[in-house]
């Protein structure tokens, strides 16, 4: 584990200043007792003190993370500083109105339990990465335990602890932030436990369905959390732009959770009912699945026409509600059929159209339409209809890959210059083994 220089000079400095202080106090009363009192009762010497503190901290934070996650990715390192600016600006926000209740103590132990939801996100990525691995190694499974283990203990001992003065401001931020840490850590717990049960009974496909029940819920219980902490201040006659802030995004995440929910089971109740199972004939025509490349004997039929397993297109609305094959909306129920491949061999022998959705060909227009003249006009308009909802939905997934690719150019840069950095010490190493070299052989 590589501690940042800045880091460590801060931390010596500190020490040698702190040294020098207690060394000239004792110089000046020459008596152990009168030089302890001096030295703390001395306005500087408790800033040191403070700045000692708040160090020790943050370099048991960065061994936390040493042991549980050895080195950073890039990815992670960039959320990192996300989380990190996130957080001291909701501290400043909070402090703000609290200023006045804050003791030194109390504010490490805030410090703490920010510290360890910043370590609980970078958990949440490294196992979101290894969930996509076939193998995991064993000390994988002992450093989420001890991760587990630890912020359950340190939560707990946060909300049995009288720290913060009961019925203070400071002490409602500092309760709804442990709390948040407490179900954060909770549902990264099941997530873990899902992924094992997962990992020992791959025929268990029921995980995303779970998971995205269980994101509504916890968001919920945020929401809850940092509204009930809202209403103490309320009750203070005060408020916090910051928890009010909080409050609108877990609404706001509950409310897209739940109709995210609503259009699954929508869709699932279409799938089974509604939408018809795939013909031996179809599924000899393209008997190969799309989403997970296996054989099919049987099958779901999609409005659009392609065919998939229905555990494949079940995950797959999980996250999508497209086609994952021509981007036409599922929940469309006019959408016309991809032709097969008879139908396109034989081609469109019918007769011409001659009925356009802007006029008619060959003169006037009749004052009576026919019954199929009609029909061939709302084909027309549900065609369009359809195509332009595929359009509107190839445009947001090329947006969404713009940004992919935006940030991916942005890690290649940042491997670059590492790499360049490396190999630049690399060369120096080089140069001055063989100059050690010459001067042996010399």
């Amino acid at each position: 584990m590589i501690v940042p220089t800045g880091f460590a000079l801060i931390g010596a400095a500190n020490m040698l200043l702190l040294l020098f202080s207690m060394a000239h106090s004792y110089r000046v009363y020459g008596e152990l007792y009168r030089s302890t009192v001096f030295f703390a009762t001395n306005k500087n010497n408790i800033l040191l003190l403070q700045i000692l503190g708040v160090y020790l901290l943050l370099c048991c934070a960065v061994c936390f993370k040493g042991i549980l996650l050895g080195e950073l990715r890039i990815i992670e390192r960039e959320n990192l500083r996300k989380s990190m600016g996130d957080v001291f600006f909701d501290i400043f926000i909070s402090f703000s109105i609290v200023r006045k209740e804050v003791t030194f103590l109390s504010l490490l132990f805030f410090l703490a339990a920010v510290l360890l939801g910043v370590v609980k996100g970078l958990m949440a990525d490294r196992l979101e990465l290894t969930e996509q691995r076939d193998i995991l190694p064993r000390y994988f499974y002992h450093r989420a335990v001890l991760f587990f283990w630890t912020v359950g203990s340190a939560c707990a001992f946060f909300l049995t602890a009288n720290i913060p003065p009961r019925d203070s401001l400071f002490c409602f931020i500092f309760r709804s932030e442990v709390e948040a840490l407490l179900l954060d850590t909770l549902q990264l717990f099941i997530r873990f436990a899902m992924s094992i049960v997962e990992r020992k009974r791959p025929e268990w496909t029921a995980k995303s369905t779970v998971q995205i029940h269980l994101d509504v819920v916890f968001h919920l219980l945020r929401f809850f959390v940092h509204t009930k902490c809202l209403a103490s201040f309320y009750r203070k006659r005060t408020m916090s732009l910051s928890l009010v802030k909080k409050c609108i995004v877990e609404l706001k995440g509950t409310f897209d959770g739940a109709q995210s929910v609503r259009k699954f089971w929508q869709l699932l109740y279409q799938m089974r009912r509604k939408y018809p199972d795939a013909t031996e004939a179809e599924i000899r025509e393209s008997p190969t699945c799309l989403i997970c490349r296996g054989e099919m004997e049987t099958a779901k039929k999609l409005p659009c026409g392609h065919i998939f397993h229905f555990e494949c297109i079940r995950m797959w609305i999980e996250r999508q509600q497209f086609c994952p094959t021509c981007r036409a909306p599922i929940a469309t129920r006019n959408v016309r059929a991809a032709p097969t491949q008879t139908e396109a061999a034989q081609g469109d022998t019918g007769e011409p159209e001659h009925i356009q959705l802007g006029g008619f060909a060959g003169g006037e227009p009749p004052d009576v339409l026919t019954e199929e003249q009609v029909e061939r006009i709302v084909v027309r308009g549900v065609q369009a209809e359809g195509n332009t909802a595929q359009t509107e939905a190839l445009r947001r997934e090329v947006e969404e890959l713009k940004g992919r690719v935006e940030e991916l150019r942005r890690v290649i840069e940042e491997v670059k210059g590492v790499m360049e950095k490396e190999i630049e010490q690399l060369r120096r190493r080089v140069g001055e083994l063989e100059k050690k070299d010459g001067v042996l052989t010399g």
